[in-house]
C-alpha cells in the first residue's frame, strides 16, 4: 500500500470514529505505528476537555448576557403591546378621569421585579397597596392585591436597563446615563469581589447541606447577586445592594409580608403559595435580598446572620 494510500485509509478511519464507528476491524494487519495512531485518535474523541477550556467561563458569561438582553426585548415588546390594549380600552370603551389615569400609569410595573432607585416613587403614589413595611432608610417591600400591579407589565425600560432571571425572582434596574448596564458573571465570589474592590460584599458562611456556589453576578453600578445551586432543592439567591449614597430599593410583591426580627433590626418575610420565599433587609448602608425554593424563615435567618 503506497503512503498516499495508507494516508487516505487513516483520515478514512478516523471519520468513521468521530461518528461513533469504531474503525476498521482488520486494523491487526496495518502496522504497528498505525494501530498505536488510531487508539491516539480513539482516546482524544473519547475524551472530555470542558473542564479544562480556558473560555469556559467567559462562553458562559456571554450567553447568559445575551439571553437577559433577548428576554429585555420580550418585555418591551409585551410593554408596547399590553399599553396600547389598555389605551383602547380605557380611552375608547371606557372613559375614565385624567386622575385615575395617571395612577394606572404609576401602576405599570413589574413585580416581583425589585427595580433599585425606580420604584420608591411609584409606590408612593399608589392607593391600592395592601400593606407597604419599610426595613431600612433605603429599603421598602410593598404588597399588592393580586389583581392589582403584580399582574400588569413592566414599564417601558431605557436602553441603560439590566435584568436578571433568577428561581425567587427578576431583579432589574436602571443605571445613570454613561454607566454600562452589561451584568457581568463570574464563577467564584473573589473574582467578583475584586471586579468592584470599593464595595463591601458579602457571602454567606452557613448554606444548607449540598449547596454551593454556581455564579456571581455583578449587576450595575455596584451590586451583587449569588446563585447557590442545590439540585434537587432548587438555587438558593443573595442578592446585595449598596444604599448608603441615597440608593434605593424597592420590592413588590403579591403574597403576604411579614414583619419580622432579624440582628435586632425589621425585616420583611415573604412566603408565596409557590414555595418562593424570600427575607429581606437593611444594614450597614446595604439592602439584601435571600430567597430559595421552599426556604424556611428560620433558615433564611441562619443564612442571613451568616453574612460576613
Amino acid at each position: 500500500m503506497s503512503e498516499r494510500d495508507l494516508a487516505n485509509r487513516f483520515s478514512h478511519e478516523v471519520d468513521r470514529i468521530l461518528s461513533d464507528h469504531d474503525g476498521c476491524t482488520d486494523e491487526e494487519h496495518m502496522c504497528i505505528e498505525y494501530r498505536r495512531n488510531l487508539d491516539i485518535v480513539r482516546t482524544l474523541a473519547s475524551a472530555d476537555f470542558s473542564s479544562e477550556s480556558r473560555v469556559r467561563h467567559a462562553l458562559r458569561s456571554c450567553l447568559l448576557q445575551q439571553n437577559d438582553a433577548r428576554e429585555l426585548h420580550r418585555l418591551r415588546q409585551q410593554e408596547r403591546k399590553e399599553t396600547l390594549m389598555r389605551t383602547i380600552r380605557e380611552y375608547v370603551w371606557k372613559p375614565i378621569p385624567a386622575a385615575t389615569l395617571a395612577a394606572i400609569a404609576l401602576a405599570i410595573i413589574v413585580l416581583p421585579l425589585a427595580w433599585p432607585g425606580a420604584l420608591p416613587a411609584a409606590a408612593a403614589s399608589l392607593d391600592r397597596y395592601v400593606r407597604s413595611l419599610v426595613v431600612g432608610e433605603h429599603t421598602t417591600v410593598v404588597q399588592y392585591p393580586a389583581e392589582g400591579p403584580a399582574q400588569q407589565t413592566a414599564p417601558t425600560m431605557p436602553n441603560n436597563t439590566w435584568l436578571v432571571q433568577t428561581a425567587i425572582c427578576a431583579f432589574g434596574g436602571n443605571v445613570p446615563e454613561g454607566v454600562d448596564p452589561t451584568v457581568k458573571y463570574y464563577p467564584s465570589f473573589e473574582q467578583a469581589k475584586n471586579s468592584i474592590p470599593d464595595v463591601e460584599l458579602r457571602q454567606p458562611e452557613y448554606l444548607p447541606r449540598g449547596y454551593y456556589l454556581r455564579e456571581a453576578l455583578v449587576t450595575p453600578p455596584d451590586g451583587l447577586i449569588l446563585v447557590y445551586d442545590g439540585g434537587f432543592s432548587g438555587d438558593l439567591v443573595v442578592k446585595q445592594n449598596p444604599v448608603s449614597g441615597g440608593h434605593c430599593v424597592s420590592v413588590g410583591t403579591n403574597a403576604p409580608v411579614k414583619a419580622v426580627t432579624l440582628n435586632g433590626r425589621q425585616a420583611a418575610w415573604v412566603e408565596t403559595t409557590g414555595g418562593r420565599n424570600s427575607l429581606t433587609w437593611e444594614a450597614d448602608g446595604t439592602s439584601y435580598t435571600l430567597g430559595g425554593i421552599n426556604l424556611g424563615l428560620d433558615e433564611a435567618i441562619r443564612i442571613a446572620q451568616s453574612l460576613n
